[in-house]
């Protein structure tokens, strides 16, 4: 679905506008009908938990559903849409126009298990952009699918809104570059008590140059519990993955604190590489990322198509030269977020950071995470921005976090800005190049930094109108495991 729809759409709880099933015809597909890459859909390690049961399950393979059908898949689906259904597409190559599945309960469109099935889109993405929606509804699942989306002005997102219930989506990978304006992935769980995953989705083309659309978007009615698990998403113009939707306060784009639904987003696993505006952005209460591998890199890959003019795809607007702010995570809007056990390298695309804290955020936690970044592009490798809202409290905890790398031109390895009671412990920070320091705090009172590395070419520690409370700091050390 395009950015501006999806938006306009999900305007007070994340809703799609009402709509039944389309009537699907056989139009000629608008993709090329080679080969993918061996690469496909990848198995995941261990048993696959269950997240829903059917009592009823169609095989579109036995009614006349083959590969290299168009409209079939559509077409039966519409004929037999119920609750309680579960539809499996054999495997082979389909050719799909958008279906909408509305107002259902337990409904759940698959691939074959252990075979692969790839869906292709009949429609131009500046006539339809989404390929799959599911609204109105809930306890939805679609999974088990390559996605082709190699031809020009091809590519569709993917929508499932729970308004009721939860929500699957797994195993999904998309080949080709998303058009503009195109999301990879926009969900929403409306229901507080309900909860939706979204694992193993690979969409590592990305999207193209200015584009507004992010790999994965979370709605702002978004209030119950999503998880996103080892995911990759790669070389999007406009966030790899744009969770902080849900978590504005105060006015935003026609919206208000009372519209969104400020609920949980879990990062867990996957790479995020070489996107622009943020790699992964959370911005609810008790939102987090864990365990997540994050590039910027200066030779971008990616399935299908790695020759790009840019090392991260830029956002340019108006400007004379291309927007880039290509930050590692950025943490944005409520608080008690964390980051945790994270490996973040930074060797391209301008940022204001590797770790960002915007100013409408509160406390928050950073724990066992690595950070390289060697590029003067970065600003700071953690970058804690003043507040702007009046939370009761402002103050970081970062512990056992290791910050290493070179640049020149840049003036400390860590900001803190206006956080009063932030504490750094059990870190290490070790940067070669020019007169660096390391933790610079400005304007922040009863912080402390305590049994940590800080081997830096310039001071270990700057303050402006800030008081810091100093314990047992080294200054040589290199953060390898046991320096800090």
């Amino acid at each position: 679905m395009k950015r501006r729809t999806f938006l306009a759409s999900a305007a007070a709880a994340g809703l799609l506008p009402l709509a039944g099933c389309s009537v699907f015809d056989d139009s000629e597909p608008s993709t090329p009908t080679g080969t993918l890459p061996r690469t496909g859909v990848e198995t995941s390690q261990g048993p696959e938990r269950q997240y829903q049961s059917y009592d009823r399950v169609v095989r579109l393979g036995n009614r006349g559903v083959e590969n290299g059908s168009k409209g079939r898949v559509g077409s039966v689906i519409a004929s037999e849409l119920a609750d309680n259904t579960l539809f499996v597409v054999p495997a082979g190559r389909h050719f799909v126009d958008p279906i909408r599945i509305n107002g259902y309960r337990n409904v759940g469109v698959v691939g074959a298990p252990n075979a692969r099935t790839t869906l292709v889109p009949t429609s131009a993405a500046s006539e339809q952009g989404w390929l799959f929606t599911f609204e109105n509804g809930g306890d939805f699942e679609f999974g088990r699918f390559d996605l082709d989306f190699r031809g020009e002005d091809v590519g569709a997102s993917l929508t499932l809104i729970a308004t009721v219930g939860n929500l699957y989506l797994h195993d999904v990978h998309a080949f080709g570059v998303y058009p503009y304006d195109t999301y990879g992935v926009g969900v929403s769980v409306v229901n507080p008590d309900g909860e939706g995953v979204v694992e193993r989705f690979y969409a590592r083309d990305g999207s193209t140059y200015d584009s507004p659309g992010a790999g994965i978007f979370v709605a702002q009615g978004h209030a119950g519990r999503l998880e996103i698990r080892d995911c990759e998403v790669w070389n999007w113009a406009d966030n790899g993955v744009y969770a902080s939707s849900p978590g504005y306060v105060g006015g935003f784009k026609g919206q208000t604190t009372a519209d969104r639904g400020n609920g949980v987003v879990h990062v867990r696993g996957g790479v995020y590489k070489n996107n622009n505006i943020a790699n992964i952005r959370i911005g609810s209460t008790y939102s987090s990322v864990r365990g997540a591998l994050i590039r910027n890199e200066r030779n971008p890959s990616g399935d299908t198509w790695d020759a790009r003019r840019y090392p991260i795809m830029p956002r340019s607007g108006t400007e004379a030269e291309p927007v880039v702010n290509a930050r590692g995570i950025r943490l944005t809007n409520r608080h008690h977020q964390l980051v945790a056990d994270c490996d973040i390298v930074m060797n391209a695309g301008r940022s204001d950071g590797a770790i960002v804290a915007n100013g409408a955020t509160g406390t928050n936690t950073i724990r066992n995470t690595r950070i390289r970044v060697d590029t003067d592009e970065v600003l700071y490798p953690i970058n804690l921005k003043g507040p702007s809202i009046d939370w009761q409290r402002y103050g970081f905890t970062i512990e056992g976090v290791t910050v290493t790398g070179t640049a020149v031109a840049r003036n400390a390895a860590v900001r803190v800005q206006g956080r009063d009671g932030t504490t750094l412990e059990n870190c290490c920070i070790s940067v070669d190049g020019g007169s660096q320091d390391g933790i610079a705090f400005e304007n922040a009172r009863n912080c402390a930094v305590s049994n940590s590395t800080i081997d830096v070419p310039g001071r270990m520690i700057t303050t402006s109108n800030a008081a810091v409370r100093r314990t047992n700091l080294r200054a040589n050390g290199t953060c390898r495991r046991g320096d800090n």
